[in-house]
């Protein structure tokens, strides 16, 4: 199946600094997200962490990295996490993000 988010004939990930080698990514990736995480921590994004909060996070944390960053995906994926030990986490179908994400934020809000 033709994969839109990664390079042909590899498994990484199209990105905006146009590195092909999935070691290197993934170390970038690291680097950018740490450092706007950081940026959160201190200067939060205003919003009622409803969906398009959420999506709007989601493309402030990933903006250096990915082109797509904030967007609905448009298939199903999985990736490897080196977290994870080269696992991937269980990511929503793309047909059910919002209501997944809908669902989680509820259960969020209601253990506070």
């Amino acid at each position: 199946m033709f994969d839109p988010y990664v390079y042909p004939s590899t498994d990484v990930l199209k990105n905006i600094l146009d590195i092909k080698d999935r070691k290197k990514l993934d170390d970038a990736e690291a680097d950018y997200v740490s450092l706007r995480l950081r940026e959160l921590v201190e200067n939060p994004l205003a919003g009622d962490y409803g969906f398009t909060h959420i999506t709007k996070m989601h493309k402030y944390i990933f903006q250096d990295i990915y082109e797509w960053a904030g967007k609905i995906r448009t298939i199903n994926m999985e990736k490897e996490e080196p977290a994870l030990g080269g696992l991937s986490i269980e990511y929503s179908d793309k047909a059910e993000i919002r209501e997944d994400l809908s669902q989680a934020l509820v259960r969020m809000i209601s253990r506070h």
